[in-house]
């Protein structure tokens, strides 16, 4: 289907789908999500964003609440390369890979701000203008070569390189609050980047599963700038804050270094609490065998 098609059929659905509006000046409370680009199509991404929504630079334009994009950092051209052994090589493709997130939200914002600058003024005050469209990830995450044959379908493993990964994009997508207003991890249990296994009749926390339980704290903050030290590889940095609180991220993406940080506040602190996440090897997961090797620690 090419855009211009799901553009018309996007208007059959908005226009027919009922309002539940008690008068025509009432706010619609249906929150519309159009259909986005594959996210790992550089080129057929920006085709789509702007052929879709200069389709609705013609005549009445439908209610449109946000665009959705799919984002897979892909993992599937090593043979080798398993979700739970690989190199040094295969490490750093991964990790490198997750930047890409953050190119293709800041590539879509500024599609979606160009296509509505050329959207015109509608002849009657009775019809709604389009001025804003919110970029939704639908769809996030690591996704192995192995996960196209696991019976059951796209179910992988998840160790320290996931949650490696994962912090990165969220961290990625925090960055990015003011243009990603909804971004949904594929998937919770059973698929793909999971925080949630499942053997039998057990279940087993991966480590994305400690990840999101460490990044909670920065949900209705308000972000920070970080001075960094550039000539730190590999180390990654966020911080938020709430109510006199200061969340801090530090991630340490090397394979086999340390590394030893000083953070320098501009006012005195009360007290600090450290949450951590960390393994012996990289390959390292949680099993049913071991469904505790690998969590989060607190000092």
């Amino acid at each position: 289907m090419t855009p211009e098609m799901y553009a018309d059929k996007y208007r059959e659905y908005a226009s027919a789908m009922p309002t539940f509006q008690k008068s025509i000046f009432d706010q619609n409370p249906i929150y519309k999500i159009a259909s986005g680009p594959d996210g790992n199509k550089p080129i057929e991404r920006v085709k789509w964003t702007k052929d879709f929504l200069k389709a609705f630079s013609f005549y009445r334009q439908p209610g449109i609440n946000a665009m959705d994009l799919h984002f897979y950092n892909w993992n599937i051209e090593h043979e080798s390369d398993t979700p739970t052994d690989f190199g040094e090589d295969d490490w750093y493709r991964v990790i490198n890979g997750t930047r890409e997130l953050d190119q293709i939200i800041n590539q879509q914002a500024d599609l979606i701000k160009e296509g509505l600058q050329n959207i015109p003024q509608p002849e009657s005050s009775l019809d709604h203008r389009l001025d804003r469209i919110d970029l939704v990830v639908g769809e996030w995450g690591n996704w192995h070569r192995t996960a196209f044959t696991a019976k059951p379908a796209l179910k992988q493993q998840v160790t320290m390189r996931d949650a490696i990964s994962t912090a990165l994009m969220l961290d990625i997508l925090q960055k990015n609050s003011d243009k990603v207003t909804m971004a949904c991890v594929a998937q919770t249990i059973n698929v793909l980047n999971a925080l949630i296994l499942t053997e039998g009749d057990q279940t087993i926390l991966t480590p994305n599963y400690d990840v999101f339980m460490m990044y909670k704290a920065h949900r209705g903050n308000s972000a920070l700038k970080i001075q960094t030290n550039q000539d730190q590889k590999n180390v990654y940095t966020f911080a938020s804050k709430k109510d006199g609180e200061i969340i801090l991220d530090v991630i340490n993406a090397n394979l086999n270094d340390q590394v030893k940080l000083t953070v320098e506040l501009n006012r005195e602190i009360e007290s600090i609490s450290k949450d951590f996440l960390q393994s012996d090897r990289p390959t390292d997961f949680n099993s049913s065998d071991n469904p505790d090797l690998i969590r989060m620690q607190q000092t």
